[in-house]
């Protein structure tokens, strides 16, 4: 077997994986979130938003929601995580900051601060 017929063997076995890969993933919310910010703050999105005190902006309003946790940092050496039902994390995101507690059904969102650099 010769270099071109292994290479063509390749790109047919690479071709219907994609395939593969096409078919059953479409439809199909899938993320790949290995980071820990990524982990915690999509696990924040994915559960009922209730404004804590002290916390101004509308959270309840998905478009208010999503421009906030675009560009959201989890700051861990802030945070208080442990394996308690609710943990607290402090999240920065341009231009505020604030806390969320993450319970197992409910995110409470409390403690916003505008940035001051």
């Amino acid at each position: 077997m010769n270099i071109w017929q292994r290479f063509g063997y390749y790109l047919g076995g690479f071709a219907l994986g994609i395939i593969f890969l096409a078919f059953f993933l479409s439809g199909k919310k899938t993320q790949c979130n290995y980071a820990p910010d990524a982990r915690v703050l999509s696990n924040i999105s994915k559960k009922e938003r209730v404004v804590g005190e002290y916390f101004s902006l509308p959270i309840t309003e998905d478009s208010v929601f999503l421009n906030l946790m675009k560009k959201a940092n989890v700051v861990f050496s802030k945070s208080t995580v442990d394996d308690s039902d609710c943990n607290t994390y402090w999240i920065e995101s341009d231009p505020y900051s604030f806390e969320v507690i993450n319970c197992v059904e409910t995110a409470t969102f409390q403690n916003l601060r505008k940035k001051t650099d």
